[in-house]
Formats: structure tokens, C-alpha cells, sequence
């Protein structure tokens, strides 16, 4: 088996949401991103995180909602977004926030986007909840 995701190149993101018969948000919304957060700084290789899933692993969240309108919760809404270039990202982002010469940010700047428009839904379910 391997760690989900594989490379340090892509990240996903475990969305959960409160919402309502309706499926409007109920004040709750947490992200958890699974993958490696890794930089390449002063010539060496740096990990910050590694929240990946081993094989044969699963991931437990418990969260504590404090939303007086999650009272009207009926589900949870469940989705699994996947970046695929998210170390590219977060890296045109570092430069972008630099003094760049115009042509260079140009090209940034449209790699960003190109990265940014790459993310999309793998999966996402509607789970019941008691109250």
C-alpha cells in the first residue's frame, strides 16, 4: 500500500459542514488538509507536516461545535477536495507575496491560477445527525 496522498506534490482536504433540512450552513465548517507540507529553503528540504493516511489507516475527527444554530443541524455534509498542485500553489503564492519584476509576476500570477482552477471534488455525501 501507500500513503494517501503518494507524493508531496497534491494535498486534499476533508470538508465537514452543519447545514440544515435545507442544506444551508449552520455556523459549522471545518477543513482538515491531509498530505505533506514540505518547502525548499537555504538549500535543504524542510517538512513542517505530515498528516497523511497510512495504508490500513483511517482518519477520526472529533469536533466540539459551539453554534447556537447548530440546533437545527440536520446533516453533515462530507467532502473530500483534492489540489493536485498544492505544493506548487502554496509556492507561487511565497513568490507572488515577494518584489517580483512584472514579466516574472505575470508568469506567477498565471500559474497560480492554472493551480488554483485544478482542485476538484472527489467525493462528497450527506450524512444524517441526531441532535
Amino acid at each position: 500500500g501507500h500513503y494517501m496522498p503518494t507524493t508531496p506534490t497534491p494535498a486534499m482536504w476533508l470538508v465537514i459542514e452543519l447545514v440544515d433540512a435545507h442544506g444551508a450552513l449552520m455556523g459549522a465548517r471545518y477543513a482538515h488538509r491531509i498530505g505533506r507540507d514540505i518547502e525548499y529553503a537555504d538549500g535543504a528540504w524542510i517538512e513542517h507536516a505530515d498528516t497523511r493516511i497510512a495504508p490500513g489507516a483511517e482518519l477520526a475527527i472529533a469536533r466540539a461545535w459551539r453554534d447556537p444554530r447548530t440546533k437545527h443541524v440536520t446533516h453533515a455534509r462530507i467532502t473530500v477536495e483534492v489540489a493536485p498542485d498544492d505544493y506548487y500553489t502554496r509556492l507561487y503564492e511565497r513568490q507572488l507575496a515577494t518584489r517580483l519584476p512584472p514579466a516574472r509576476r505575470a508568469l506567477y500570477e498565471a500559474a497560480l491560477a492554472k493551480a488554483r482552477a485544478a482542485v476538484y471534488v472527489a467525493e462528497r455525501r450527506l450524512v444524517a445527525v441526531g441532535n
